[in-house]
């Protein structure tokens, strides 16, 4: 069994986390999206002045799992509205992923309770988050930890549109895992 732990990230982090990113989105996303479409996106979405910015502004808190590796997975959440009825004040979860080969090792669970935890002392009712309706084991995830759909939104990727399901979890009474 692997061993890992998770941390803050931070402005240090920014090239190691925007690399994972890109890997992971890569991964999570090849199936649904043309090579060009791809690119274009990992283009577009992962520049390192986006990431250095996220990470130096107090509103946005990443998580990253770690082992010896190096990163292995990341999670991150802001304070913002839901496009959907939520409990206010919300918090997003705007990127959870980990490595495909590190699927079932714990890394996961741990960023979400970071995540959750992290929501909850910045005194969120909710969490809410967006999710391709494609990917049966990130729905499935979510749902296992109390999320529940409340919309379904097209969303643009680089021209190709991609269904996504909105989904929310009331952090009163949260129970984690």
């Amino acid at each position: 069994m692997r061993t890992f732990h998770v941390r803050r990230g931070g402005p240090p982090d920014a090239d190691p986390i925007r690399r994972l990113a890109m890997g992971t989105f890569a991964e999570a996303f090849r199936d649904g999206l043309p090579p060009q479409a791809l690119q274009a996106v990992l283009d577009q979405r992962f520049s390192d002045a986006r990431f250095r910015g996220e990470l130096a502004d107090e509103a946005f808190v990443y998580f990253v799992a770690e082992d010896r590796e190096g990163f292995q997975g990341y999670g991150v959440i802001h304070r913002g509205e839901a496009p959907v009825a939520a409990a206010a004040p919300a918090f997003e979860l705007s990127r959870l992923y980990v490595r495909a080969d590190h699927h079932g090792a714990g890394l996961g669970p741990a960023l979400m309770e970071a995540c959750i935890m992290e929501a909850i002392a910045r005194e969120g009712r909710s969490l809410w988050l967006q999710v391709w309706v494609e990917n049966p084991r990130a729905r499935a995830f979510y749902r296992r930890w109390g999320f529940e759909a409340r919309a379904r939104e097209a969303m643009a990727v680089a021209g190709v549109v991609l269904e996504h399901e909105v989904m929310v979890k009331d952090l009163e009474g949260a129970e984690l895992g």
